[in-house]
């Protein structure tokens, strides 16, 4: 006895990753198809309807056909650049939002290299293992920030909220849709936000170093170490991500 299949070679084809798309970028989706070429032709022949009685698939990675004379298998983009969705929300990348971020990149590299000098300047040979304690702080404060704002922004929120929706969601949605347009940004599309969150941090600590005395710049040496690696674990998190 010839048992029923649990799924028919259609349903297998749509749920199958193709050979030729390892990173499953693409979609088996299913079309009306109706043959234009005469009834002895060399394509599909036709009913006495005109639709095609046994068509070849032209998307399907064995060449299997279609059984119903009427769909025809094709691929589709599952996301990437090509994806409607990704498209429109490229879109909403303004011209306002690009001199935010340009504004912050700026602001944010003069704060580093203040910071960044201050900090060698009041650096003590004797200070060098707690210093590499607070890069190491550093490192996990700003990936588990990264991380918990990564989830956020995914999770809650719309890019249809004023100001914060199309302005700092929205990366975040076209990231997930389009993974790889995060590699056609330039360096400020790339870095514009995460440059904007080390700002506050980068402020503090140069306004401690310039109105502190020495000493209570000496007593707070590792927490002043550790505000400013991570603050630039912060800045450089998209970019660190885009290398590898």
């Amino acid at each position: 006895m010839k048992l029923t299949p649990v799924k028919t070679d259609q349903e297998i084809l749509e749920n199958s990753m193709l050979e030729d798309d390892p990173n499953s970028n693409t979609i088996i989706t299913c079309r009306n198809s109706i043959s234009i070429s005469g009834t002895n032709g060399r394509n599909s022949p036709l009913d006495a309807s005109g639709a095609s009685t046994n068509c070849t698939t032209t998307g399907s990675p064995n060449g299997t056909s279609c059984h119903n004379g009427s769909d025809v298998l094709e691929k589709r983009p599952r996301w990437g650049p090509q994806h409607k969705g990704a498209q429109e929300l490229a879109k909403l990348y303004s011209s306002g939002k690009r001199t935010q971020e340009i504004i912050c990149v700026y602001i944010c590299i003069t704060l580093m290299v203040i910071d960044l000098f201050l900090i060698l300047k009041h650096f003590r040979i004797e200070r060098i293992s707690k210093v590499l304690v607070a890069a190491m702080f550093g490192i996990l404060t700003a990936d588990f920030g990264s991380g918990l704002v990564h989830w956020g922004a995914d999770t809650w929120g719309s890019v249809e909220l004023p100001i914060v929706g199309k302005n700092f969601l929205r990366p975040f949605r076209e990231h997930h849709i389009d993974p790889t347009s995060i590699t056609r940004h330039d360096f400020i599309e790339t870095n514009g936000d995460n440059f904007m969150v080390a700002l506050p941090l980068l402020g503090k600590l140069a306004w401690n170093f310039f109105t502190r005395t020495n000493a209570e710049i000496q007593q707070e040496y590792a927490l002043s170490a550790y505000l400013f690696l991570c603050s630039i674990f912060i800045a450089m998190t998209n970019q660190a991500n885009m290398s590898t």
